[in-house]
Protein backbone atom coordinates (compact mmCIF):
# COMPACT_ATOMS: atom_id res chain seq x y z
CA UNK A 1 0.00 0.00 0.00
CA UNK A 2 1.49 3.21 -0.83
CA UNK A 3 0.79 6.16 1.94
CA UNK A 4 0.39 9.80 -0.13
CA UNK A 5 0.47 12.52 1.78
CA UNK A 6 -0.84 15.95 0.38
CA UNK A 7 2.00 18.41 1.69
CA UNK A 8 0.43 21.23 -0.49
CA UNK A 9 -2.54 21.15 1.46
CA UNK A 10 -0.62 21.16 4.72
CA UNK A 11 1.73 24.31 3.56
CA UNK A 12 -1.60 26.24 2.59
CA UNK A 13 -3.57 25.23 5.93
CA UNK A 14 -0.43 26.27 7.70
CA UNK A 15 -0.40 29.73 5.67
CA UNK A 16 -3.87 30.29 6.31
CA UNK A 17 -3.35 29.98 9.58
CA UNK A 18 -0.72 31.79 9.83
CA UNK A 19 -2.32 34.81 7.49
CA UNK A 20 -5.30 34.72 10.34
CA UNK A 21 -2.62 35.27 13.36
CA UNK A 22 -0.56 37.92 11.27
CA UNK A 23 -3.81 40.09 10.62
CA UNK A 24 -4.04 40.12 14.28
CA UNK A 25 -0.87 40.96 15.27
CA UNK A 26 -1.02 43.97 12.80
CA UNK A 27 -4.18 45.08 14.01
CA UNK A 28 -3.01 45.28 17.66
CA UNK A 29 -0.96 47.65 16.32
CA UNK A 30 -3.33 49.84 14.91
CA UNK A 31 -3.94 48.43 11.91
CA UNK A 32 -0.43 48.47 10.37
CA UNK A 33 3.26 48.25 11.34
CA UNK A 34 6.65 49.67 9.85
CA UNK A 35 9.84 49.05 9.39
CA UNK A 36 10.83 52.55 7.85
CA UNK A 37 10.79 55.92 9.46
CA UNK A 38 8.70 58.99 8.06
CA UNK A 39 11.98 59.27 5.62
CA UNK A 40 11.12 56.35 3.78
CA UNK A 41 14.56 55.11 5.32
CA UNK A 42 14.58 51.67 7.17
CA UNK A 43 14.44 52.20 11.22
CA UNK A 44 17.78 51.54 13.37
CA UNK A 45 15.92 50.39 16.25
CA UNK A 46 14.88 46.93 14.84
CA UNK A 47 15.01 44.77 11.73
CA UNK A 48 13.27 44.53 9.34
CA UNK A 49 12.54 40.94 8.16
CA UNK A 50 13.85 39.03 4.66
CA UNK A 51 11.55 36.50 3.31
CA UNK A 52 11.66 34.80 0.16
CA UNK A 53 9.02 35.54 -2.39
CA UNK A 54 7.31 33.74 -6.10
CA UNK A 55 7.53 36.54 -8.07
CA UNK A 56 7.03 36.09 -11.82
CA UNK A 57 10.64 36.91 -12.19
CA UNK A 58 11.65 34.01 -9.92
CA UNK A 59 12.18 33.45 -6.44
CA UNK A 60 13.48 36.75 -4.66
CA UNK A 61 14.33 38.07 -1.09
CA UNK A 62 12.05 40.97 -0.02
CA UNK A 63 12.99 43.11 2.81
CA UNK A 64 9.43 44.20 4.21
CA UNK A 65 8.81 47.90 4.70
CA UNK A 66 5.58 47.65 5.98
CA UNK A 67 2.59 45.66 6.46
CA UNK A 68 -0.96 46.77 7.32
CA UNK A 69 -4.64 45.19 7.19
CA UNK A 70 -7.50 46.63 5.54
CA UNK A 71 -11.00 45.00 5.59
CA UNK A 72 -9.19 41.83 6.50
CA UNK A 73 -6.49 42.25 3.75
CA UNK A 74 -2.90 41.96 4.14
CA UNK A 75 -1.18 44.75 2.20
CA UNK A 76 2.81 44.12 2.40
CA UNK A 77 5.40 46.96 0.77
CA UNK A 78 8.20 45.31 0.28
CA UNK A 79 11.73 46.28 -1.26
CA UNK A 80 14.55 43.69 -3.11
CA UNK A 81 17.08 42.57 -1.08
CA UNK A 82 19.50 42.79 -4.25
CA UNK A 83 18.44 46.16 -6.26
CA UNK A 84 16.12 47.93 -3.96
CA UNK A 85 13.16 48.17 -5.56
CA UNK A 86 10.12 48.93 -3.89
CA UNK A 87 6.71 47.66 -4.65
CA UNK A 88 3.66 46.12 -3.08
CA UNK A 89 3.73 42.05 -2.62
CA UNK A 90 0.94 40.19 -2.69
CA UNK A 91 1.34 37.80 0.99
CA UNK A 92 0.26 34.63 -1.23
CA UNK A 93 3.40 35.50 -3.08
CA UNK A 94 5.33 34.64 0.51
CA UNK A 95 7.18 31.18 0.03
CA UNK A 96 5.79 29.53 3.14
CA UNK A 97 4.09 29.67 6.41
CA UNK A 98 8.04 29.80 8.21
CA UNK A 99 8.36 33.04 6.23
CA UNK A 100 5.05 34.51 7.23
CA UNK A 101 6.12 33.39 10.97
CA UNK A 102 9.09 35.62 10.64
CA UNK A 103 7.12 38.64 9.87
CA UNK A 104 5.34 37.91 13.31
CA UNK A 105 8.77 37.62 15.24
CA UNK A 106 9.74 40.46 13.57
CA UNK A 107 7.01 42.60 15.03
CA UNK A 108 8.06 44.03 18.33
CA UNK A 109 5.66 42.85 21.45
CA UNK A 110 3.17 46.03 22.33
CA UNK A 111 4.26 47.82 26.03
CA UNK A 112 1.39 48.56 28.13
Amino acid sequence: MKCIVDFWKIENALKETAYDYLKTVIEAHGGKFSWVNENGDFRTDISAPIVAAFLDCGPTDMKIRSLSVEKGVITCEAEDNEFGQVSELEISEIVSAGQIQSLIEAIPELKN
